[in-house]
């Protein structure tokens, strides 16, 4: 399943085009190259392969997806705290399998983590600041134990990783700016796109 429609929310309006590439852009960011995140070890290897890696599965780049829309309709601190939270969680979960530290159930909380957060946009979940960043930094953990650095040595484990950090908050930026586009054009939009990507997190779990 793929969100590729989401950029066609919009207002019918033909004037403000720049709204239709932005968010546009936005559907375009949630189309998976593949239904996992999580390809074999042997790919993962040095940082061209790790800037990479965010932008060929579902699981990760809706995760991504959905933290941005959530962050925009906090607003506040919660706008730059929350993303910042989840890149600085991806790093901790992934130093600690390095460290041979292994959180439990790791796939179905990542797939657990696109559901949740989808719920959270779609219902507009205005949870207090330290609960959605204790939410945050905990799924951000989970996703960062499963891209695997772990199974590589720490020399080729630290360029991956830091190309998985980049290409993440890329993500996070441009997402950000589209959606903070698209919340200003309807809000109702943005609850639509929140319901498909946690449909989206349950058809992954169940495929």
């Amino acid at each position: 399943m793929t969100l590729l429609y989401a950029g066609s929310i919009v207002t019918s309006s033909p004037k403000n085009s720049s709204a239709w590439i932005r968010t546009g852009s936005l559907g375009l960011l949630a189309l998976p190259v593949a239904s996992w995140a999580h390809p074999g070890a042997e790919y993962h290897i040095g940082f061209l392969a790790g800037l990479l890696h965010p932008l060929q599965g579902a699981d990760h780049m809706l995760a991504l997806v959905a933290l941005s829309c959530w962050a925009v309709q906090q607003g506040g601190r919660a706008l730059w705290l929350l993303p910042v939270l989840f890149i600085s969680g991806i790093a901790g979960g992934a130093l600690a399998a390095q460290a041979g530290f292994y959180l439990p159930a790791i796939e179905p909380l990542v797939l657990a983590s696109v559901f949740v957060l989808g719920v959270c946009v779609q219902t507009a979940w205005r949870a207090p600041l330290w609960a959605q960043a204790a939410l945050v930094t905990a799924f951000a953990g989970y996703h960062g134990q499963a891209h695997g650095v772990s199974t590589l040595p720490l020399a080729s484990s630290l360029p991956y990783l830091t190309g998985i950090l980049l290409a993440s908050a890329g993500v996070l930026g441009l997402t950000t700016l589209s959606v903070q586009h698209l919340i200003a054009i309807s809000k109702k939009s943005l609850s639509i796109l929140g319901a498909a990507i946690a449909a989206s997190g349950l058809y992954l779990a169940l495929t």
